[in-house]
């Protein structure tokens, strides 16, 4: 685990460990020491050989597997909320001294680092001693498709941000536009998430599931409330296109109730003695 804490002057470069230790990687805790709110899509990474990218994601495409995740966890208080670097999920910023949570895969680079500047001197015959081009941060183009922001409350807990929805560049089962969420590491907790045990490595809970941008007349998404209190009253809330909530429903699987969202924008029920809540988000296209 990396951290910095420390408020100095720009620019900044942290270092990053990626720990050889199977699929895992290693989650690293990074600080702003920055004075001013920077926004994880505005990041830069450098590897060892003093190449620099542009942005999270162009690093998350270099080589085989990558160099670093381009998704990051931050502790919301009663659980984490992951974001990516597209600024849809919705965007992630962070005041000085906030933290967060970025993973390096296995095998990754051994010496890279996050660079918190607006650009960075890239070695342009990958050499760390070559660093002539500058590179700027690269904005990435927005994802075509559509997004559904659910949000859970249940008495003091809140879980803010959590992510369905189709995207154009998005596959069947895993892919880089689902984004994986750190679990709780601390008690009480309430936390919404989309389960996937059956996506083999890549298997866990994840706060954003996107399913391809296609033809299909019906998609669903299954998701689940969990909280280690048995708690009694819970909220769901939405955030999504009109076109989407015509012809979606939220199906209460512990219940069996069937809530149209058109016309509306939250549900209250109730845990029933629960620790785990199920429901399912359905889409259904018009005919034709």
């Amino acid at each position: 685990m990396n951290s910095t804490d420390e408020i100095n002057s720009e620019p900044f470069e942290i270092a990053l460990t990626a720990a050889h230790n199977g699929a895992t990687g290693q989650q690293n805790l990074v600080g702003n020491p920055t004075q001013r709110t920077l926004a994880w899509e505005d990041m830069l990474v450098m590897d060892s050989y003093g190449n620099c990218y542009g942005s999270p994601s162009i690093a998350a495409t270099a080589g085989s597997i990558g160099l670093i995740d381009n998704a990051i966890n931050y502790y919301s208080g009663s659980g984490y909320t992951v974001f990516d670097d597209t600024g849809t999920n919705p965007p992630c910023t962070f005041a000085a001294g906030e933290g967060f949570w970025v993973r390096a895969p296995d095998n990754a680079e051994t010496d890279l680092k996050l660079h918190i500047s607006g650009t960075c001197e890239s070695g342009s015959t990958g050499t760390a001693a070559d660093r002539t081009t500058m590179v700027p941060a690269q904005k990435q183009v927005p994802p075509v498709g559509w997004a559904v922001y659910l949000k859970a409350i249940a008495g003091p807990y809140e879980d803010p941000v959590n992510t369905l929805g189709q995207r154009e560049s998005a596959a069947i089962g895993y892919d880089r536009n689902d984004l994986k969420e750190l679990a709780p590491d601390r008690t009480p907790y309430m936390t919404l998430v989309f389960p996937h045990p059956d996506w083999g490595d890549a298997a866990g809970d994840y706060g954003a599931d996107y399913h391809p941008l296609d033809d299909a007349k019906t998609n669903e998404w299954n998701f689940v409330v969990r909280s280690s209190e048995v708690l009694e009253d819970l909220i769901l809330s939405w955030q999504a296109p009109q076109n989407i909530l015509k012809h979606s429903h939220l199906v209460d699987e512990d219940t069996g109730k069937r809530i149209k969202l058109n016309k509306r924008s939250s549900y209250a029920t109730d845990w029933y003695g629960l620790q785990e809540r199920h429901f399912k988000w359905v889409l259904k296209k018009s005919k034709g």
